[in-house]
């Protein structure tokens, strides 16, 4: 890339003159501004918004920290030391008084020994904690007296990023407590190559509450007990680490399913489909498959849903002839449905 050529980030790090067009923009456009500069991932470094905005002169300070929506999204570590530790805490009330009482999506790095000063930390802010990305399962332990001792009203989300543990126990440790979350729990999404023994969480009151998972099972049987503990979910995505078929699977309907995303590299997906009755679905995305025309036919019979769109995606193996039949068989069964072939990456086969 030309040096010459300066990134918005680059461009934000040096001050702009009292007569330049950045310094005369009007508040509006400035905020706008201000928004589209905020990182994707959690960041506390100075160079990075929204610190870095209000380090570049008065009035980018004034108001960048008059946008309480630039301080709803805050990166949590807890420093061990004390003396580390007091300087934190100044720092992140600081961040978190400037949300202005708006929702905080929060990320939590710190180890089980942090617990109180986690607390002391978010609990100021309990009401407006509505979603937590636990970055390690030690920050999943380290939150659990922020579960047990403070209402969180708002809180609706919860995102895992890495394993729970190295070790038996610390994985132990961490899913006891993830089973203490707040009832509130609406969503949770497992980020990365997590999978969970959902037995473990099955005495959890928890799942009965939520409405949205995204997360890697084992096998099919995991998909039916998922569904089992959660009945009021409408969307699910999930990859399957392998399908067994020697153990026959009890038939399950579940209501509310609306949404269905699913890969799996296997033949005999169509097991799923036959288990399965599934009123209120209106979305279903295949990836990694071989597709089941015949069960899937079945299952749209059995299960009498207001299917909308029927994506077959990425290695999703079909031959031209099989999809421009199977297109016509699904439309002649629900004319109003949208059916979409990843044509260019799907596998060709016989």
């Amino acid at each position: 890339m030309d040096s010459r050529i300066k990134s918005p980030g680059q461009q934000l790090i040096e001050k702009p003159d009292n007569g330049s067009a950045l310094s005369c923009l009007p508040v509006e456009i400035l905020r706008q501004i201000f928004i589209h500069c905020l990182p994707d991932a959690y960041a506390l470094s100075p160079n990075l918004a929204p610190i870095l905005l209000s380090r570049i002169c008065r009035r980018w300070r004034e108001t960048s920290v008059n946008m309480p929506t630039l301080w709803r999204k805050v990166l949590v570590v807890v420093p061990a030391g004390d003396g580390d530790w007091k300087k934190s805490a100044v720092f992140y009330d600081l961040w978190l008084k400037r949300s202005q009482g708006l929702p905080l999506s929060i990320a939590i790095d710190c180890s089980p020994n942090c617990k109180d000063k986690l607390r002391n930390i978010l609990q100021p802010y309990n009401t407006q904690i509505s979603s937590i990305e636990f970055l390690s399962g030690d920050a999943i332990i380290a939150a659990e007296l922020l579960f047990e001792t403070t209402d969180l009203p708002a809180f609706r989300e919860v995102r895992l990023h890495r394993p729970l543990g190295d070790r038996v126990n610390d994985e132990t440790d961490a899913i006891r407590s993830l089973s203490r979350l707040p009832c509130t729990l609406r969503t949770l999404k497992v980020i990365k190559e997590i999978s969970f023994d959902l037995f473990n969480y099955s005495v959890c009151d928890v799942w009965a509450h939520l409405t949205t998972i995204k997360m890697n099972l084992y096998e099919e049987h995991d998909v039916l007990q998922l569904l089992r503990l959660c009945p009021k979910l409408s969307s699910l995505k999930t990859r399957l680490s392998s399908i067994d078929g020697s153990i026959p699977l009890q038939p399950l309907t579940h209501m509310n399913l609306q949404s269905w995303s699913i890969s799996c590299f296997t033949e005999i997906f169509h097991v799923l489909f036959n288990a399965l009755t599934l009123p209120a679905l209106r979305v279903l995305e295949a990836h990694y498959l071989v597709w089941c025309h015949k069960e899937f036919m079945a299952f749209l019979a059995r299960s009498d849903c207001p299917l909308e769109h029927l994506i077959l995606g990425f290695g999703v193996m079909m031959t031209e002839r099989e999809r421009r039949k199977a297109k016509r068989e699904y439309i002649a069964l629900l004319p109003s449905l949208e059916v979409e072939f990843d044509v260019v990456t799907a596998y060709h086969y016989g």
